[in-house]
Order: structure tokens, then sequence, then C-alpha cells
């Protein structure tokens, strides 16, 4: 879902792909080789995210923000509570990456075995979503299965 900007597609995004694009090798391999579903530009997002379906539950993400002429990498772990209506969350990061990326490729792989050895209950935020209840409950749950499981 776009966050509207009419100019995304002719304007904005050749230069987000012109950005990205020197760092695409080291990104798209971290994809292919650990099983994670990428994901350009969310929203109209300066961003490449991959996600991944935890191995204990919910879903991981990181995500590897433009910032300036350089990169800044964070990294999630949420389970959404549907009954509840909110989501636990815990972070990662940010780190910083010069605009050679010469850790770019270090600091992903630390960031999803971090992510992955998270326990449960050791979260950095609870939000609450009441929008949630307008989507029927089997719907909800199955989305996070169609996360891949990661290979760490």
């Amino acid at each position: 879902m776009p966050n509207g900007s009419p100019d995304f597609e002719q304007k904005i995004k050749p230069e987000l792909d012109a950005f990205f694009g020197q760092f695409a090798p080291v990104l798209d391999a971290f994809a292919d080789r650990h099983n994670l579903r990428l994901v350009r530009y969310y929203h109209q997002l300066p961003s490449w995210d991959f996600l991944f379906r935890h191995p204990l539950v919910g879903v991981g993400k990181i995500e590897v923000w433009k910032e300036g002429a350089a990169l800044e990498v964070s990294w999630w772990w949420w389970i959404d509570r549907y009954e509840e209506q909110t989501r636990q969350a815990r972070q990662g990061g940010p780190v910083k990456i010069d605009a050679e990326g010469d850790r770019l490729n270090e600091v992903l792989v630390g960031a999803l075995r971090e992510v992955a050895a998270w326990q449960l209950d050791a979260w950095d935020s609870v939000t609450y979503y009441p929008s949630w209840d307008s989507v029927p409950r089997e719907v909800f749950q199955a989305e996070d299965d169609n996360y891949p499981l990661p290979r760490l």
C-alpha cells in the first residue's frame, strides 16, 4: 500500500533503485542464502526489508534504510495477539553502514542471528491495534505462516 506520493514511480523509485543498486548484490545474496522474503520500498519507504518467520513464533524483520548517502540497519521481532489486539515487539540497532557498504553482509548476518536467538517475554514495546477486529481471525493468523523460515 503506497503512502500516496504521485511522483514515486517516475521520480523517487528510480533514484532509490540507483542508490540501492550499488548494494543489491549483497542484499539479494543475503535474502537467497538465508531464505528471506525481500520487500523493496514497502509503503514507498526508502528501505529494503527482509522478512521471515521467527523460529519460535511471530515475524522477524531486518530493515535496510537509506540514510543520506549511507545505510542504516535495524531489526525487529514481533508477535501479534489477535484476541488482545496487541503487538509485542523487540528491536535491535540501528547500525550505520558507510556509503561503501563494507560491513553490510556482516551486520545483516549478525542481525539475523540475534533476532533468531531472542526469547519470549523480552519485549521493548506493546502496541494496541483496535482495527484488527475488522479482519477475520483465520485470515489474520494465516499471515504469519506465509513468511519463510530462515536458514541460519
